[in-house]
């Protein structure tokens, strides 16, 4: 290597400062193709094998929801019965019956009937009831599940993208400093044969080199490991030498958020009362049930041939009545399942507990740190208008040989290190507030929406995914 000339040195004091200002506002102009959060997670949300199954799961309870409402309906059947009736007192018998039918017997013969009947419940002290609006809740707990899972599936991106994003600051900060750990060493050799520096200097030097170089390497491994983990997500392939990231913009306002409205909260409320329900429903069962019944029936027979007995379905009778229906005695079952039903009651209050806790606890943290690097960045903003006005001083002094080629170096160094850390604070901020305008979107059940504009979010309206 050569010493490098002072015009090749202000042309590096030069790239200091374009570094600095790119890590205000970074471009990968040197990637053919950008990633944008925004087109990332439609991607996602297009791909994800978890969401096609909670919309199957939202279709399926939709179903069992008509189910249970048929339940409101009076059933009807149709049946007909064929037999052979074989009489063995010598046609002594009056009587015989035949499907639930009782008929004159006289002998031995085909015997046939057809039959309409219809039953209704009447009253069932709203065990009916219940299981429908039982019903009803699964339907709103699928889709609270969904959208939850759009939450979690917008922060787990959010949370892969942000760290790409550092990784892509990071590699651009390592590159200018490998970069300038190799000129250092070349001036060191230079030194070292001038008799200005000794050998462990040198090696010191040549350490530094190496560290950056291996650095360099780390940082690109974790770059594909992201662009791997954001190649399952949204299954298509992302090329780690031509893609870059572009920035995150979130709303300029920090989001207040109520808990217990975010929807896997409002799905324990619903999973609270759809368990109320069942413990009613399963106290219903000490009471009767009243039904309606009512059956219409045509019957003939024929001593030889079946399919005379068919054609002679000339004799009717009807039958209607009220039935009241009370279990007495199963075993105790029904005390059991009262009993289980209350502790897992017990069961869901307790979880539901443990979840605002937890929530409660990731938000104040987000909000924690969203407030305090929100106060920092004014002073970040002024400290990387004193990192230029360094990197200047840095070129005038060098120029005017006050400060010696070695040392204006590893100033350099320092300041590309300040510089990455400021960035890196404020890549922090953005990724925050993003996560607490997902979590307040997310008390509508729209939380993706947040990262899906393509614009940057400031209106925290409701959205109409579910209406």
């Amino acid at each position: 290597m050569t010493f490098l000339h002072f015009s090749s040195y202000q042309n590096r004091v030069l790239s200091l400062v374009l570094l600095l200002a790119t890590m205000v506002t970074p471009v990968p102009q040197a990637l053919a193709q950008t990633l944008e959060v925004h087109a990332l997670l439609t991607k996602v949300f297009n791909y994800s094998h978890e969401l096609q199954l909670t919309d199957v799961d939202i279709e399926i309870n939709r179903q069992r929801l008509q189910e249970t409402r048929a339940a409101y309906f009076p059933t009807l059947n149709l049946r007909y019965t064929n037999e052979w009736f074989e009489d063995l007192s010598d046609g002594d018998g009056s009587f015989d019956s035949v499907g639930g039918t009782v008929i004159s017997a006289n002998g031995s013969k085909w015997k046939n009937v057809l039959g309409a009947s219809l039953q209704y419940t009447l009253y069932d002290f709203g065990a009916r009831k219940s299981l429908y609006d039982n019903a009803r809740r699964d339907v709103a707990i699928a889709r609270l599940i969904r959208s939850q899972k759009e939450i979690s599936l917008s922060l787990q991106v959010l949370e892969l993208y942000s760290r790409g994003l550092k990784t892509q600051d990071q590699l651009l900060h390592q590159a200018f400093v490998h970069d300038l750990r190799q000129d250092i060493f070349a001036l060191s050799q230079r030194l070292h044969q001038a008799g200005s520096l000794d050998r462990l200097q040198i090696g010191e030097a040549a350490i530094a080199v190496a560290e950056a170089s291996q650095r360099l390497d780390e940082l690109t491994m974790v770059r594909a490991e992201v662009l791997h983990n954001l190649t399952s997500l949204s299954g298509e392939e992302y090329d780690p030498q031509l893609i870059g990231f572009t920035s995150l913009t979130p709303g300029a306002n920090m989001s207040e958020i109520d808990v217990t409205a975010l929807p896997e909260i409002q799905a324990y409320n619903l999973a609270i009362d759809k368990k109320q329900a069942e413990y009613k429903i399963a106290r219903t069962s000490y009471l009767p049930r009243l039904s309606f019944y009512s059956s219409y029936s045509f019957y003939g027979s024929d001593s030889g041939d079946w399919s005379q007995a068919l054609s002679n379905l000339d004799e009717t009778n009807f039958a209607c009545g009220i039935m009241l229906d009370l279990n007495i005695f199963n075993g105790l079952a029904d005390q059991a399942k009262a009993a289980r039903l209350r502790a897992e009651l017990q069961r869901l209050t307790i979880e539901r507990k443990k979840k605002i806790a937890e929530n409660e606890t990731t938000y104040r943290s987000l909000q924690h740190h969203a407030q305090l690097l929100s106060q920092r960045r004014e002073q970040w903003q002024d400290f990387r208008k004193g990192l230029d006005s360094q990197a200047v001083m840095t070129e005038r002094l060098a120029r005017e040989q006050v400060l010696d080629r070695l040392s204006s170096l590893n100033l350099e160094v320092d300041l590309a290190a300040k510089g990455l850390q400021a960035r890196l604070q404020d890549r922090e901020r953005a990724v925050n507030l993003l996560k607490l305008q997902i979590l307040a979107k997310g008390q509508y059940g729209e939380g993706a929406s947040v990262l899906m504009s393509s614009a940057a979010v400031t209106d925290m309206g409701r959205g109409d995914i579910y209406e």
